[in-house]
């Protein structure tokens, strides 16, 4: 078969300093005799993550198979960060316009024209959102909460936005401080579950997170 995986870095690999880089789903897929194209880039926001597949896929020569997709921090689409403080206030605001990018970036995805099959990844997938788009299939809604059942993951994943959570009201920060501690949590190597799948970075899924991932992609979909 033939394969792509996009989105951010939770689609890329296991991410640590060690000698030995395990490639995650993608090498998983490899080894299984699949022919993968990796078109994910880590660190970048939904608006450009999705654009990138969508020139990927759109190449006349080439039909992919099965396309995935990892949904990064939708708040990355407002780098630099300008309307924090001015249009974004608060932690309601900030959900609100969460959902609102996430909308835009279904109907975008959707309009590829092709199945898509999403997996949440620093933030969860929005269900209500995306079933208005036939193209989109939620695989996963949530990675972590996948692989911790019992973990409840963030209403918002803190990324380089946090730099600038002073220009929010005063009453934002304890919402936000608990969205941090829950993030956080992933990388205590005193919880057994946490270590176990998310060491050692303790912010992405290692490759036994990523083999839990690849076994339930492959038999729900029936990938031979």
């Amino acid at each position: 078969m033939n394969i792509v995986i996009g989105g951010d870095s939770w689609g890329v690999r296991e991410w640590s300093d060690l000698e030995e880089i395990h490639r995650g789903m993608w090498q998983y897929f490899v080894e299984d005799g699949h022919e993968v194209s990796m078109s994910a880039i880590p660190g970048e926001c939904n608006y450009i993550t999705t654009n990138h597949l969508k020139n990927v896929v759109s190449q006349p020569f080439i039909k992919y198979d099965y396309i995935f997709w990892f949904q990064s921090d939708p708040l990355r689409d407002l780098r630099p960060y300008d309307d924090f403080g001015k249009s974004l206030k608060t932690y309601e605001d900030l959900i609100v316009k969460s959902n609102e990018l996430l909308d835009k970036t279904y109907n975008f995805l959707n309009l590829i024209g092709k199945k898509i099959y999403c997996i949440g990844g620093c933030s969860k997938l929005n269900m209500e959102l995306i079933k208005k788009y036939n193209n989109l299939h939620p695989l996963i809604e949530s990675v972590t909460e996948f692989i911790l059942p019992g973990y409840q993951h963030p209403k918002l994943w803190h990324s380089d936005w946090i730099n600038v959570v002073d220009k929010l009201d005063m009453d934002s920060i304890d919402f936000l401080l608990e969205d941090k501690m829950k993030q956080d949590s992933l990388a205590d190597t005193n919880i057994k579950e946490h270590r176990e799948y998310f060491w050692p970075d303790g912010g992405h899924p290692n490759r036994k997170g990523h083999k839990v991932l690849y076994d339930f992609i492959n038999n729900s979909l029936n990938i031979s």
